[in-house]
This record gives C-alpha cells, structure tokens and sequence, in this order.
C-alpha cells in the first residue's frame, strides 16, 4: 500500500490522458555521464547522509525515477494501442496520473523549501514508478503472448504435437474405457472427510495426502470419486494411474509426459504457448529431451516455464496418483525423486493412493525417507468390515494456494 501524505494544496489525480512531459522533473534529461554509458540508466541507491547534504531535496534520485516514469508512459501511448489491450493500457494511465500528483506534490515541497516532507514524497514516488515498471513489464510479455497467437506461430510446434501423441490415455482418470465402483461416501466417510479437510486446508509442509490401505479395500474408489469432484469444481491439475507393471524405462516414456500435457490444459492457452516454444528448444542434435530422467524433463522444461506465467495465471497444482505398487524399485525411485523436487519449486500437492508397495519401498519412502516430512497419512479399513454407515457431513472442497519461491 501507497502512504497517504499531508499535501498543502491537494492537487486532483487527473483521469484522462496526460502529455508525458507533463512531469514537473527538476533534472528532465540524463546526466551526460549517464547517458554515454552501455544500457539503460541504473536505479540509485537512497542517499545517503553526504548526499542529501549538497542534495536535500534528493532532486537527482527523484529526477531518475519521474524520468522512468515518463519514458514508460511514453512508450505506451504508442505501442498500446490494441483494443485487445485496453485494461493494461488503462492501468499504465491510471498509474502515471498517480504518479504525476505525487510529482507536483514534490515541486510543492521545493517550492516551499521543506526539504524533510520532499523526501518523504520522493520514496513515495520511486515505489510508485517501481510498481508502474512491474505493470509495463506485465503488459509486454501479454503483448508478446498476442502477437504470438495473431501470427499463429509455433502454438504446435513439432515437439508439442510429439509431445501430445505420446500420451498414455489410459494412465488418466478421464480415460473413457476406466471402470470403478460407485463411491458410496457412507462406507467410507472417514477417509472422505479426512481426505477432504486435508485439501481445505493443507497443513503447513503437508503437500502429500498419502490413502493406504490393504488390496482391495478401496483406495481407488474413494481417489477416482476425489479426481472427479476436484475436476468438477476446476481443480485438478493432472492425474495419473499406473494400469500394469512399471519399470523405470516405461515411466520416463509416459508420466512427465501425461502431467504437463494435463498441466498445460489446465493453466490455460498462455501455458500451452510456454511450454510449446520451450519443447521445440530442447531437442538438442535430434536427442529426444523426453527420454531423459522425468526430474530432469521437470527442472528444465516445466519449472521453468510455470514461473514465467504471469502472478495471475500461476494456479496452485493438485495432482492425484493410484496405483504406485505397481511400479518396480527403480520407477519409485525416480518417482519420488519427482516428486521431491516438484515440492521443492512448485506450489503443488499430491494425493497418492497405494498399498504399502513392492517390499514396503512405499510406506518405507513416505513415513521415514525424505518425503515423510511432507506426508500425511490415512489408513483407508476394508469397506466390508465396516459397519457405521451414518452419511458424512457435507464438506467444502478448495485448492488452497501454497507458499513457493521460484528457482534462483
């Protein structure tokens, strides 16, 4: 949030378009010395005690950023002018008319003499214009995402469409041929209740729902009726179901594969674009990049693209995956270490349905490896032997957004 100053006159934020030197700069050209040198005119530091001695107003630092301010505004007048546009280029208007009041309320300052109150004004201005920058840089890569699509270019680039056909259909819970049991909610109420307030509100660090149980007690049932009313309600990013026996050979050719195409589909067209240009990137001397380790295919490709998404298109991912006993020691190995370093640079959760596994490697990796610490736990009992079957109450379902830096 702005600060809100004291002002003697309180000049009107004008709302209509304002001529860009209209900014009452005191130093409205760069520093010869400045301007000389390669590239764009650094941001300066606050000055510092010497500094505001011989320059109590800051009139060089603020000169710098009501420069910015106007060379930004500048640029758009003539290079926003798609109708397409016209929310970004309202916002950049709006901001600089913001910024054009603070600017006269530092020429007030100087006027006046109050050197104290001009500096309180100054940094007021250079967050402003920093925060303008951030706009002016959200509505150039919107503009580029346009131009890309107006153009028609590389939307399904040759490594994007290999990457589509290479889906397995039937690994996903959407596959046509899938049959599973109803869910009858009042045999397993626990398990639903306790999946669902898990999702509600994911505890801090416990990014994995982790349903086990014994063969045939259920786990399945009660993950496909989670995949529906998630993806009913807009929140499932990707599923995956290991159908047969997994090795570490057949999981590189399918999983990465099947979670970005379903990533991509669920984040919408300015991922999808993403994530085709960058396909086509990383075919390097006809080696196909997706036969590589799926950690690698994850880190490189879609790590990468997720976090040049801008703020607002960033949604938080809920991935769920059945079936992990059927993969072998080698394709759990490379699974988990997936799933590892997803948590690690993504906001994503999982709700893993499985038996204990091949030599109990899952209940080993999930309650004393180093996933356990981001693991909860939930038995799921045979549904045959349980005999309560008063009817749940109803739950709220909600993908909770989860705290995450970008690599880097």
């Amino acid at each position: 949030m702005f600060k809100f100053f004291r002002s003697r006159s309180s000049p009107a934020v004008l709302t209509s378009n304002l001529p860009p030197e209209i900014l009452p700069i005191p130093y409205p050209d760069t520093p010869k010395s400045k301007s000389s040198s390669k590239g764009p005119e650094r941001d300066p530091e606050v000055p510092n005690k010497w500094q505001t001695t011989r320059d109590p107003y800051w009139m060089a630092y603020t000169s710098h950023w009501l420069r910015l301010a106007r060379d930004i505004y500048q640029r758009h007048l003539v290079v926003n002018s798609s109708q397409l546009l016209q929310a970004d280029r309202k916002k950049l208007i709006t901001a600089f008319s913001g910024i054009h009041s603070l600017a006269l309320q530092y020429d007030e300052c100087i006027k006046a003499g109050d050197h104290s109150f001009a500096r309180e004004v100054a940094v007021a201005i250079c967050d402003r214009v920093k925060k303008y920058r951030g706009v002016e840089r959200d509505s150039l890569f919107k503009m580029t995402q346009l131009a890309i699509l107006q153009a028609n270019v590389a939307i399904t680039p040759q490594g994007y469409v290999s990457l589509r056909t290479k889906r397995r259909k039937e690994a996903t819970y959407h596959y046509a041929h899938r049959r599973l049991q109803d869910c009858d909610i009042n045999l397993r109420k626990d398990a639903i209740l306790q999946a669902a307030e898990w999702l509600g509100d994911i505890p801090p660090g416990k990014n994995i729902l982790w349903l086990t149980g014994e063969k045939g007690c259920g786990k399945s049932v009660v993950a496909n009726y989670f995949a529906y009313e998630c993806d009913k309600r807009g929140g499932l990013a990707s599923s995956f179901v290991f159908v047969s026996h997994t090795d570490k050979d057949s999981l590189v050719e399918t999983f990465f594969i099947n979670i970005a195409t379903d990533i991509a589909e669920y984040l919408g067209e300015a991922f999808v674009i993403l994530l085709a240009n960058a396909c086509d990137a990383l075919m390097v001397e006809g080696e196909e990049f997706f036969g590589r380790s799926i950690t690698l295919q994850l880190t490189q490709l879609l790590v990468p693209v997720y976090w040049k998404l801008l703020p607002e298109d960033r949604q938080p991912l809920f991935i769920l995956l059945d079936g992990l006993d059927k993969c072998d020691i080698g394709a759990l190995g490379a699974l988990f270490e997936f799933i590892k370093e997803s948590i690690k640079h993504l906001p994503i959760c999982y709700f893993i349905s499985s038996t204990a596994g091949p030599q109990g490697a899952i209940a080993l990796e999930l309650q004393q490896g180093p996933l356990a610490k981001h693991v909860q736990s939930q038995i799921i009992s045979d549904y045959r032997f349980v005999e309560d079957l008063a009817t749940p109450k109803a739950t709220k379902f909600s993908i909770p957004e989860i705290p995450v830096s970008p690599p880097g």
